[in-house]
């Protein structure tokens, strides 16, 4: 949604907190075009309010008419994801192009239903940002899922700070459209960044999350 007049709140489900309020010339919505995903906040209209809407059929059409389209939104759609990891928001702001660098170091897999993405008891040698499709997290026997990762989300992240072996499967339950980094390019990006203080802090954010979890 594009509005061209009036104001919008955007708020929790609940409508108690207010995250921001959209004005003449902002947008919202676009997350919804680029990942099969439920809404995640009510936006409320304020005043009388003039928009334009994107379908999500007409910018699927975009993107088979444009390739060039198609990649840029990719790209968008991962610094979306990128985003969203807290614990490395705070490198963002202090290195800004710290997300472009992540990406640039990214390699696209496809996977088809039933491939196992990672297995428990191998080496964790990198994390996985799910596009397209849905990542189960099984126990190593298989009798209990953990976890389900849809598009939008991430898992593995912990293998890039760690030197341990994965505890459980991540099997694609349809086929799936991955973004991968690899650990030894985490590492070649920390060394590039160069600046100790923010490493460590990205590193003990990273731990943070980690007991958090547990």
């Amino acid at each position: 949604y594009f509005l061209s007049k009036g104001l919008c709140t955007v708020m929790d489900e609940k409508e108690t907190v207010v995250y921001k309020v959209l004005t003449s010339g902002d947008y919202f919505g676009e997350f919804s075009l680029l990942f099969s995903t439920k809404r995640q906040v009510n936006i409320k209209a304020r005043t009388f309010c003039d928009y334009f809407i994107l379908t999500k059929e007409d910018f699927m059409n975009l993107q088979s008419d444009y390739p060039d389209f198609k990649n840029v939104m990719k790209r968008e759609g991962m610094k979306k994801i990128l985003s969203r990891v807290k614990m490395w928001k705070e490198v963002e702001e202090a290195h800004g192009g710290f997300w472009e660098n992540l990406m640039s170091r990214m390699r696209s897999r496809s996977v088809s239903r039933g491939t196992y993405v990672v297995r428990a008891g191998e080496e964790g040698d990198g994390m996985y940002f799910v596009m397209r499709g849905t990542v189960e997290i099984r126990s190593e026997d298989e009798r209990k899922v953990f976890a389900v990762k849809g598009a939008g989300s991430w898992f593995g992240e912990y293998s890039l700070i760690e030197d341990k072996k994965r505890t459980a499967h991540g099997v694609a339950v349809e086929d799936t459209e991955l973004w991968e980094l690899k650990k030894e390019d985490w590492e070649d990006l920390m060394r590039e960044i160069g600046d100790d203080t923010v490493v460590e802090k990205l590193r003990s954010n990273m731990m943070i999350e980690r007991e958090r979890e547990e």
